[in-house]
């Protein structure tokens, strides 16, 4: 077949036809089938817990194509162009994945000539990310206004954005690595919450391991035994809720010591030193402080002070500094006592309200810079002491005692001269009863019975004991003969002195001027009354004989060194006119101190230890009676060698 036309310039053309063959049809759009190719993921991480919808970017995208992520099925798969598709992630585990468009092969007559998936390109990865998980919390509870700091760990941190503690969210989160966050703790009710970790692919899942508690802060509902001395050292038991994580306890601000929880509603503790008057009981743990009520509070009594000063021999001053103290000073743990005593051969011994003793330095049958209490005494109301033997008298009358055994001091009939430290405990002297009062002397010692008569035992040597034996020690308690009517009785070293009800004074000894019965020199083995002396009040011992207290304010001396240390004798009794109006006076080794009629403490005589309290040593003694400011208040001195001891009353 041919075809003939006219060209340009009337020109004939001939034109072959060709063959026409039959065209396959199979669709409207292109027979061949494209390889998709992908060149970017809008998001190329997500949770294993999918859903995260993801726009991909690439060519040859057709209707009826699938997205594979690695293995799994993309969800709403949205062709927009044959550029661009939209896709959810599937759920699937952990780690990286290849994103692949797979081609749909089922359209009726299409000719597959090319692979059905995408080619993998490093645009098409895509990884999946487990949730946070929690391992650990470094604090497992705290108070209810939050605020502490705890450490998270655990592991796929990324990407925090929230931790909460049940619903409430920390406003204060550090991450500081994938597996570890700092988070302030938020405020929340009180409870156990899971502490919850909210990152970029998804919430930690709640388990026991982040479990944080919110603990109420502690309450105090009654204060068993609520009164005790202000010196503190009470037993005090508190009673209440919360008493966990106990951190401390304080009575009016300030804290308390030797704390025991017995449960989470008791406790005991120690009460501390504190002024007179009410204060608050607060109990402190980790969740709080209890809030202040009627029933926390606790009486602080008014209690004695105990002050010391002078040479510290082995504790003597109770202090356990081992110190001397040229001024007067408060010894807290000498403090609360009602009575202390200057034990001659070094340390101290006191009486405590409740009944008790204590003692402290070398007399105490060991070594003690400390105050100690005596086991197996009670209910005692008085105590002696006199070198290394103490005494206790006891409120049925009987007399107990303890300690050295040198001059049979005990009173049980032995005698030991090998220097031991024979009774580590009291026991009742053998015999004694109805005793009224009890005094030591110098490794002996008076009872004074409620008939009058006057008891004495120990070291008799020039028959100083006054019983009238010429025994060098008398080991039981011996009647000195010729007294009746004793009232009271005062010992130093070989002598003594008696106060009977008539306000007469009798001595008994060695030697001389000292015993005031007008003798310069001598002994006398059996009381004898002092003569020249108006009826008395009150005697006591003097460095270097005696001092006696009449009515209308005169005090009287006899022997040796009264004031002003001129070394006179007065074998009778003196008025002393610098003494006008002091209600007593303690001596020991030249050293006096005197209560005067203003109510000051004076002191006087020998200062070479400096044992007068007056802040220096010398060897120039003090002849006049000086005040000592750091003693004011005081009621009642003790003194021994080189160290005294002062009871001043609560005020």
């Amino acid at each position: 077949m041919s075809i003939k036309t006219r060209g340009r310039a009337g020109a004939v053309i001939m034109l072959a036809a060709a063959t026409v063959l039959p065209v396959v049809t199979a669709a409207p759009a292109s027979a061949a089938v494209h390889r998709p190719t992908i060149t970017h993921l809008s998001a190329i991480t997500g949770p294993v817990a999918g859903g995260q919808r993801i726009v991909i970017h690439g060519r040859h995208f057709t209707k009826g194509d699938q997205v594979l992520f690695g293995g799994t099925r993309g969800r709403r798969v949205h062709i927009l162009t044959s550029r661009t598709l939209t896709v959810v992630a599937p759920r699937h585990r952990a780690g990286r994945v290849d994103v692949r468009i797979a081609v749909k092969i089922d359209r009726p007559g299409t000719i597959a000539l090319l692979p059905t998936y995408s080619a993998r390109t490093r645009h098409d990865r895509y990884t999946f990310y487990a949730p946070p998980t929690i391992a650990s919390v470094s604090v497992s509870s705290g108070p209810l206004h939050g605020g502490g700091t705890v450490t998270i760990g655990g592991r796929d941190f990324r990407g925090v954005s929230s931790v909460r503690f049940g619903a409430v969210r920390a406003t204060r989160v550090h991450a500081l690595s994938t597996a570890r966050l700092v988070v302030v703790v938020p405020a929340h009710a009180a409870g156990t919450v899971n502490v919850r970790v909210t990152g970029r692919y998804g919430t930690s899942p709640a388990n026991l391991r982040d479990r944080f508690s919110y603990v109420a802060p502690p309450s105090v509902t009654a204060v068993v035994a609520a009164a005790g001395p202000d010196v503190g050292g009470s037993t005090v038991t508190v009673v209440g809720s919360g008493f966990t994580h106990v951190t401390a306890v304080r009575f009016g601000g300030v804290l308390a010591g030797a704390i025991n929880v017995l449960s989470a509603s008791w406790l005991t503790v120690a009460s501390p030193r504190h002024v007179a008057g009410a204060a608050e009981v607060r109990v402190t743990t980790a969740y709080g402080t209890s809030a202040a009520s009627a029933a926390d509070r606790y009486q602080f009594q008014p209690t004695s002070r105990i002050l010391a000063w002078g040479t510290d021999i082995a504790g003597s001053l109770g202090d356990g500094l081992l110190q001397d103290r040229l001024v007067p000073a408060e010894i807290r743990g000498l403090d609360g006592a009602s009575t202390v005593l200057a034990d001659p051969y070094a340390g101290g011994v006191e009486l405590m309200p409740d009944g008790t003793v204590r003692t402290w330095g070398i007399g105490t049958l060991r070594y003690a810079s400390t105050p100690a209490t005596v086991p197996g005494l009670s209910q005692v109301t008085q105590i002696a002491t006199s070198g290394g033997t103490h005494y206790a008298l006891r409120k049925d009358g009987t007399v107990w005692a303890w300690g050295d055994d040198q001059a049979g001091e005990l009173g049980d009939g032995s005698v030991r001269t090998d220097g031991c430290l024979c009774r580590p405990r009291p026991l009742a002297v053998p015999g004694l009863d109805h005793v009224i009062q009890v005094v030591g002397g110098y490794l002996s010692a008076y009872a004074v019975r409620d008939d009058g008569t006057l008891w004495g035992w120990g070291k008799n040597q020039y028959g100083s004991l006054g019983v009238g034996s010429s025994e060098a020690n008398v080991p039981v308690p011996t009647q000195l003969p010729g007294l009746t009517g004793v009232t009271s009785v005062v010992a130093t070293i070989q002598r003594g002195y008696a106060l009977t009800a008539d306000g007469s004074v009798w001595s008994w000894g060695c030697c001389g001027a000292v015993l005031g019965t007008g003798v310069a020199i001598g002994v006398s083995p059996t009381p004898a009354k002092i003569v020249g002396l108006p009826a008395v009040t009150n005697v006591t011992i003097a460095g270097g004989g005696a001092f006696a207290f009449a009515d209308d304010g005169t005090v009287y001396s006899w022997g040796y060194d009264a004031v002003g240390n001129t070394w006179d004798s007065h074998p009778t009794p003196v008025a002393v006119p610098q003494l006008k109006g002091f209600t007593s006076i303690a001596s020991g080794n030249g050293a006096n101190f005197g209560i005067g009629p203003d109510g000051r403490v004076y002191a006087w005589g020998d200062n070479y230890y400096g044992q007068l309290g007056l802040g220096y040593r010398s060897d120039v003694p003090v002849a006049t009676p000086t005040w000592v400011p750091a003693l004011d208040g005081v009621t009642a001195i003790s003194t021994a060698d080189y160290w005294t001891f002062a009871y001043r009353p609560p005020y």
